[in-house]
């Protein structure tokens, strides 16, 4: 997919179903029961595993391997049980290559989708309207796979993407930055045609850093999406310009390795981000 074109290898060992089956997925209800017991919503990453999972090959890289596929209608039955179980929601990320009946079951199954800003755009190619938004979904403008917010609009994730050698040959620069102005200059329209005011003249604004103002902007247009959860990132609250992973690297980024810039403490105590907090809250409560 266009986040990662020349495939991800995570270095993990992957469940062996056939392995599942004659333990009575033991190891995969243990897994489920052990994570549920700490929170009242459990986000799985690369739901699509539930279905199936690319295998790379020891030694090669990640555009050689399989679709080994998984025994998904008993997985998907202990995975509803458990929830109903330990009172616990859960969130299936379903982002990128995803088989369409997938998503169907998610939905029939009550599991909540994952629906990211970045990727959220009409058949047109313009970023969707809210009310466009599955109400069914955990919505966000950026998680730990993607770009900050910050970065994104900076362009410096691309300057990284290419210092790391994640573009193929035939993939140029100066077209993906001439690809992310235009991307900019529709998310400023898209906060016009919602109703705010930009914080200076539009060119100024898409030609210039991100600034504290224009971040909450874009947060609270998400903010005003239909999906029944919305979660920020506290990256973006910091206007972090540098991601926690690279999806697709291992050596060449120290992946989960970068804290936050301040303590949690005291981000919470920053007078703008309290603001920008309780508004988003009043927002979504009068919504």
């Amino acid at each position: 997919d266009p986040l990662a074109e020349q495939g991800q290898n995570w270095g993990l060992p992957p469940m062996d179903p056939a392995s599942l089956r004659l333990s009575r997925f033991s190891h995969f209800i243990t897994l489920l029961r052990t994570n549920m017991a700490h929170c009242g919503a459990l986000r799985i990453d690369h739901a699509m595993s539930l279905l199936r999972l690319w295998w790379c090959p020891p030694g090669t890289t990640a555009d050689h391997g399989a679709y080994v596929y998984y025994p998904f209608h008993e997985l998907m039955a202990l995975l509803k049980l458990e929830s109903h179980l330990n009172r616990c929601m859960v969130i299936g990320e379903d982002m990128g290559v995803v088989p369409p009946e997938l998503r169907q079951a998610l939905y029939d199954g009550d599991i909540f989708t994952n629906k990211l800003f970045y990727f959220e755009k009409d058949p047109q190619g313009q970023f969707k309207h809210p009310d466009h938004y599955e109400p069914h979904s955990l919505a966000m403008v950026t998680n730990h796979d993607v770009p900050t917010l910050t970065a994104w609009w900076n362009g410096q994730d691309l300057l990284l993407r290419q210092a790391l050698k994640l573009y193929p040959p035939e993939v140029n620069l100066g077209d993906l930055q001439a690809g992310r102005r235009y991307e900019k200059s529709q998310l400023l329209n898209w906060l016009i045609f919602l109703g705010f005011s930009l914080p200076g003249e539009f060119e100024a604004v898409l030609d210039g850093p991100l600034s504290w103002d224009l971040c909450a902007l874009i947060l609270k247009g998400a903010n005003r999406c239909r999906s029944q959860l919305f979660v920020v990132q506290l990256e973006d609250l910091e206007l972090l310009d540098t991601p926690v992973n690279v999806p697709g690297t291992c050596f060449e980024y120290p992946n989960w390795q970068r804290k936050l810039a301040k303590p949690l403490e005291a981000v919470f105590a920053d007078a703008q981000v309290g603001q920008l907090l309780r508004d988003l809250v009043a927002d979504r409560a009068a919504s």
